[in-house]
């Protein structure tokens, strides 16, 4: 299309040329698409000065109108590292197996130290309920393959003791 802000990327939707066919669906999916991106456009114009609107910015706008309202209610697939500085109240820790969490990449103590404040980070992000998973073996090139539970699952138990939970 050739436009070289969002806006005109807009207006040029507004303005393409359909092909006359008889296929109702596909006309009303390219409707409802371009509705999707007014509608975005809209959004992003009302909340950003017009200094700040580029097609950068637009898009990270259009990434999260498209993964939903962050306070929203619904499941949110997060690395550790992202969910840091959020509450849940339910949060599920998945591939608790040595090599994976910690990371076998982890060699030196700092990297181990690194690793430990973000299985802590990933444990405090629940408010009422934490769910640690791990699977006792794993597809690997060479067949299946028997793993380890994570040292930080005994670390994650002997707190619970200690709390008397």
């Amino acid at each position: 299309l050739g436009a070289d802000s969002p806006m005109a990327f807009i207006t040029a939707l507004d303005d393409c040329l359909l092909p006359d066919d008889d296929n109702d669906t596909l006309l009303s999916g390219w409707t409802a698409d371009c509705g999707i991106f007014s509608q975005a456009w809209s959004e992003f114009a009302d909340v950003t000065p017009m200094s700040d609107r580029s097609w950068a910015r637009f898009c990270l706008h259009f990434d999260r109108m498209a993964r939903g309202r962050d306070l929203g209610s619904g499941i949110r697939l997060l690395t550790v590292h992202k969910a840091q500085a959020r509450e849940f109240m339910a949060v599920a820790v998945v591939a608790m197996n040595e090599g994976q969490f910690p990371d076998f990449r982890a060699t030196t103590s700092e990297q181990q130290t690194a690793e430990l404040q973000a299985f802590y980070v990933a444990v405090t992000r629940a408010s009422r309920v934490l769910l640690l998973t791990r699977s006792r073996s794993r597809m690997t090139s060479y067949g299946d393959r028997t793993t380890e539970p994570s040292p930080f699952i005994k670390l994650a138990r002997q707190s619970l003791d200690r709390c008397g939970t």
